[in-house]
C-alpha cells in the first residue's frame, strides 16, 4: 500500500502492507480516522479485520473479527466508529456490524440493511453513513 508522501506530493512512500495474503486484499471494505485505517473482510467470505496506523510505517495488525465472514461488503466511518454492512458469504448478508477504530476487537451487530446487498460502496459523516451501488438478490 502506497500513500502520499506529506511533504511532497509528487513522491510515495510505502507506507503499510496489509498482514494478509496478496489474493485475499481484493473486496475488502474500508473504515477511517484520522490516525488509523481498519480493513474488513476478504476476497472469499473472510471475518478477519485488520488496521493499520496512518502517520507510521510497517505492516497491518490484527484488529478482530466481524460477527460473520463475508467479502465485497462496504463501509463507511467517522472519526471514532466503523461501520460494515452488507456483502457476500455465499449468499447476500443484510447484516451490519461496527467497530470503535481507537480500540481494536471484534465486531459487534449494529442491526441490519433494509434488503441484503453486495459489491457497494459506503461514505460517511460525524452522524450518518451512506452505503450505494450495491447489488441485491432482487
Amino acid at each position: 500500500m502506497s500513500l502520499p508522501y506529506p511533504s511532497a506530493p509528487a513522491q510515495s512512500e510505502s507506507r503499510s502492507v496489509l498482514a494478509i495474503p496478496a489474493f485475499r486484499k481484493l473486496w475488502r471494505a474500508m473504515a477511517f480516522s484520522s490516525t488509523r485505517g481498519v480493513f474488513g473482510g476478504g476476497n472469499g467470505p473472510q471475518n478477519t479485520i485488520d488496521y493499520i496506523t496512518i502517520a507510521t510505517t510497517g505492516n497491518a495488525t490484527d484488529f478482530g473479527d466481524l460477527t460473520i465472514a463475508r467479502y465485497s461488503l462496504g463501509a463507511c466511518s467517522s472519526s471514532t466508529r466503523g461501520v460494515f454492512g452488507g456483502g457476500n458469504t455465499g449468499s447476500t448478508s443484510n447484516v451490519i456490524d461496527y467497530v470503535t477504530i481507537a480500540s481494536a476487537g471484534n465486531a459487534t451487530d449494529f442491526g441490519d440493511l433494509t434488503v441484503a446487498r453486495y459489491g457497494c460502496g459506503g461514505c460517511g459523516s460525524s452522524t450518518r453513513g451512506i452505503y450505494f451501488h450495491m447489488k441485491s438478490e432482487h
